[in-house]
């Protein structure tokens, strides 16, 4: 029987170290994963700014030439001024001073809409958020369930005292000891599930049991509380009290 143990337990511990070999490759990938999506989020970023940046130096190059424009008209409206003095018909010099005065409202205009300061601003991720963002690469768990040893479950079998009643001996046909379930495990109650199988609640523990009549082939339940009672409501289907 020894042996055997010691051969599923040798042979456990391969398969342990080779699910943590695993998941160290996942959770390195997952991380390459991430990394490749913040540099996507980047060059959009990038993107959008030098974007942003090229239509806005495009309109204020524009704006300077305009104002280029502007200035070298006022030169010219200064020489066209010098030449009014000596303009001797009235009417002449009405209309002269009429288009000169459209001509500098109109520059005035231009001149507001070329009066624009620009100013790029970028907002930042909250670096402070990002451990609420990102809470963890993934969750890591642990559980117990039990060896599956013939040579073991068949001694454990053995491992019965006949029960009397008033009607005479009754055989027990199935036993094994909670310490097939883990240790310091207590069981309060139960009830049988379909399929040979049963349903145990954990004395004092946050958990239930599905096992064969021999204790083989056990699946550990975690609960939320402690559970008070169990019993099954069909095949399929199962209540507990916490």
């Amino acid at each position: 029987m020894f042996p055997e143990l010691l051969k599923c337990q040798t042979k456990d511990e391969k398969e342990f170290d080779r699910q943590r070999d695993k998941f160290l490759k996942q959770i390195s990938t997952t991380r390459q994963q991430i990394n490749k999506h913040l540099d996507q989020i980047e060059k959009e970023t990038v993107d959008e700014l030098n974007k942003q940046y090229k239509s806005t130096k495009q309109k204020m190059d524009e704006a300077k030439h305009k104002t280029q424009k502007g200035l070298e008209a006022v030169a010219t409206w200064i020489n066209e001024l010098s030449s009014i003095e000596s303009i001797s018909n009235e009417v002449l010099l009405f209309q002269t001073i009429k288009v000169m005065d459209n001509k500098t409202h109109i520059e005035e205009i231009n001149i507001s809409e070329l009066n624009k300061k620009h100013k790029i601003e970028f907002d930042p991720f909250d670096t402070n958020d990002l451990p609420k963002v990102l809470k963890s690469i993934g969750k890591i768990s642990l559980t117990e369930n039990q060896m599956h040893i013939p040579a073991l479950q068949h001694n454990l079998q053995q491992i019965q005292e006949p029960v009397k009643s008033m009607e005479g001996e009754i055989q027990r046909t199935n036993s094994f000891l909670t310490s097939v379930l883990g240790s310091d495990v207590k069981i309060r109650n139960g009830c049988f599930v379909s399929g040979k199988r049963l349903l145990l609640s954990h004395f004092l523990s946050t958990h239930i049991y599905v096992c064969g009549y021999d204790g083989n082939d056990v699946n550990r339940i975690k609960l939320e509380h402690d559970p008070r009672d169990v019993a099954m409501i069909d095949d399929n289907q199962a209540i507990v009290t916490l």
